[in-house]
């Protein structure tokens, strides 16, 4: 079983495939003959419990599809009972009159057919097809299996087995946890704006949780839950049942449908509606480089705010678009593999595209071919000639569909959307597209392919060579790095340096480790806040120069310039050069503190500090006290205005020489400022007397 989240674009997206590969065929120039209506056998009925019922059935088919579909998935689930719409969807496929070996899956498979179950956001669906014999029996078996359920404890645990190894087991140190540790450190919780919330303000396929919150929810699962979701939504009236294929549809009304009505109508919980959707009114442009992967051309337009009559004109004139350029730029310069049609709307929004891949040499010129085919259409709408094709292209597409189950089922499941939307009253799609005239469609061509609702992805080669932003990119990550060297490192005498201590650290690198995963924290924000609002502020996602070279290169410097800058916040050493006092970080950058503007040099309990409000007020944000054992004396550095304190080890001994050379610079008696190796251990930057003669850093 599979679980997509937009699991019902892809079906109706594959049918619009396939209709639209059909095309590739010569077609005759002389009108087609008239043919009856392939929408005519297709009923829509209500059974009193609520449940909806649609038979398309087909004289030349050899095969029967049901499908039930029910108006719940993933969306609805939270933190309590994540991953029970798909669970439920496995166990049901399990029943206590079948043996334990065996599953409705396996049961359909040995009557000569297949089955399966699908979990979407708003949606979860039930299908099967088998030969035309078997076609009775179906129906009283997906009765059984999806009404009435009282689920088993034993058959839950299969399932839960089943479903863990398709969505595969979590990390053991998340499973220890209890959560998603990664979900935090990888920023996924940072979403942007899928195709349908940027464009029209409807939330359709987006999931707040992680695949592995849904690994590790799926094991805490239990009866309870998933028989209450399936009391809650799994009701008549929250779904419905298609039947397409070879049967009688008499016989199915009349005796094959008993089994779904003896379930009662009951209440159950509605799930919520995406919303009302808010077109932007803009173009949908995104241009991006094509640095690892073939050049690609998807144009069309963005169709909201259409009417019954519109979408139907739109539907037929891309799969005629899309075959007019197939025949251009594959059949007659081979510059293409195969150019698809796509046409998908969900909740009255969606688009209509033409897309095909494309040579670098000859990108150009394909992409202007495209775009020239849509602006005439635009500014010019369809000759007779052109009218007269399109509608002939469709007819004959529409004249097999009798012969396949499958199509069956689409024309159904499209024209129930299309009732849906406009209305129970409509006529059928296929009268529709007979009566229409050349100036109804391009009334609506002009209308739905207009500036403002173009549709354009593509995937540009590079300007100069392949991967040339890669190049560009590292080149600048070196010159910023030499940048950031150039203006923070300060002019250092080295032969003047008189005393030296190290600030002291935890062992393993825990601050500097801490400090680059606060600085990958924050620029991954910003990172987020960069791609995700900047172009759309700028209006510039149509532009490769920017998406592909000057974004990338301002994350670079963005990136460099945080974490130089955070590792600059942290000191590493003091020094004593001249008559400075001289901290200097774990980076190139370092300040000074004149001697004679240092008011004070002590030893203090860092505890002390922490304790003390008039202190804390004098430190501001300068603690730089990074071990834990904040009973041992730190070097506090007063000024007039402010003062610091560091961790240092033997806080006394560093306070004396440090006072005792800012005593002989201020002209008075004191030690000769003899010292001991650092901790006693020596190491390369410890010294024996004071003054230094000179240390090389």
């Amino acid at each position: 079983m599979k679980n997509y989240s937009n699991w019902d674009m892809l079906i109706r997206m594959t049918m619009s495939l396939v209709v639209g590969l059909c095309s590739s065929l010569s077609l005759a120039q002389d009108e087609m003959p008239q043919q009856p209506d392939p929408y005519s056998q297709i009923e829509f009925m209500t059974l009193e419990n609520g449940l909806e019922i649609i038979l398309a059935p087909g004289s030349a088919a050899r095969t029967v599809k049901i499908y039930y579909e029910v108006d719940v998935g993933y969306g609805v689930e939270s933190k309590r009972n994540l991953g029970v719409a798909h669970l439920l969807e496995h166990s049901l496929f399990r029943h206590p009159d079948l043996s334990e070996n065996m599953s409705f899956l396996e049961v359909i498979q040995e009557r000569g057919g297949e089955g399966n179950g699908v979990t979407s956001k708003r949606k979860t669906y039930y299908f099967a097809t088998v030969p035309q014999a078997e076609g009775p029996w179906l129906v009283e078996t997906f009765a059984k299996m999806m009404l009435n359920r009282s689920l088993r404890p034993e058959d839950l645990e299969k399932s839960r087995q089943e479903v863990q190894l398709e969505i595969g087991e979590p990390h053991p140190l998340h499973a220890f946890l209890g959560f998603d540790v990664s979900y935090y450190l990888t920023l996924s919780y940072l979403k942007s704006k899928d195709f349908y919330e940027y464009n029209f303000g409807l939330d359709l396929n987006s999931n707040p949780f992680s695949e592995e919150e849904v690994r590790l929810a799926n094991q805490e699962l239990n009866l309870r839950s998933v028989q209450k979701f399936y009391d809650n939504y799994y009701y008549p009236r929250n779904a419905r049942l298609i039947l397409s294929g070879a049967f009688d549809p008499t016989l199915v009304k009349e005796s094959l449908l008993e089994g779904w009505k003896k379930e009662k109508d009951r209440e159950g919980i509605m799930p919520p509606r995406p919303g009302v959707p808010h077109p932007r009114g803009r173009p949908h442009l995104i241009h991006s480089l094509a640095s690892g992967s073939t050049p690609n051309i998807q144009m069309g337009s963005l169709l909201y705010d259409t009417t019954y009559v519109e979408e139907i004109a739109v539907n037929v004139f891309i799969k005629y678009i899309g075959n007019e350029l197939m025949k251009e730029i594959r059949n007659r310069k081979g510059q293409t593999y195969t150019v698809l049609p796509n046409y998908f709307t969900e909740w009255g929004v969606g688009y209509a595209s033409v897309e095909l891949e494309a040579p670098r040499e000859g990108y150009k010129e394909i992409r202007n071919t495209v775009r020239q085919a849509f602006r005439r259409v635009r500014n010019e709408g369809l000759s007779d000639e052109e009218f007269r094709k399109a509608k002939d292209l469709t007819m004959r597409q529409l004249g097999l569909v009798e012969s396949d189950s499958e199509s069956l089922h689409y024309l159904a499941a499209s024209w129930r959307e299309y009732k849906k939307r406009y209305g129970e009253d409509i006529a059928s799609p296929y009268r529709v597209l007979t009566e229409m005239t050349r100036e109804t469609m391009n009334q609506a061509l002009v209308k739905h392919f207009a500036k403002e609702r173009r549709l354009e992805y593509l995937d540009v080669p590079n300007v100069l060579f392949r991967y040339d932003e890669w190049v560009f990119g590292f080149a600048l990550l070196l010159i910023s790095l030499w940048i950031c060297r150039w203006v923070l490192l300060k002019p250092f005498d080295h032969a003047g340096v008189r005393w030296i201590r190290k600030v002291r650290y935890p062992g393993l690198k825990v601050i500097e480790i801490c400090a680059l995963g606060t600085a990958l924290f924050v620029f991954g924000h910003l990172r987020h806040v960069i791609l995700t609002y900047l172009p759309e502020l700028v209006e510039w996602r149509h532009n490769v120069i920017f998406n592909g070279y000057l974004l990338p290169w301002a994350e670079v410097l963005i990136g460099v310039g945080l974490f130089v800058g955070t590792l600059s916040f942290f000191p590493r050493k003091l020094m004593v050069e001249g008559d400075n006092l001289v901290v200097k970080s774990l980076t190139y950058y370092s300040f000074l503190i004149p001697f004679d503007k240092i008011q004070a040099v002590k030893a203090v309990p860092y505890w002390l500090v922490l304790m003390s409000p008039g202190l804390l007020w004098k430190l501001g944000w300068r603690h730089f006290v990074f071990h834990p054992f904040i009973w041992q004396k730190s070097l506090w550095v007063e000024t007039e205005k402010h003062a610091y304190v560091f961790s240092i080890k033997n806080g006394n001994l560093a306070s004396q020489e440090l006072q005792s050379l800012i005593d002989k610079k201020a002209g008075h008696s004191g030690h000769d400022g003899q010292g001991e190796e650092e901790g006693r251990g020596g190491g390369e930057e410890s010294q024996k007397s004071f003054p230094l003669q000179s240390h090389v850093m």
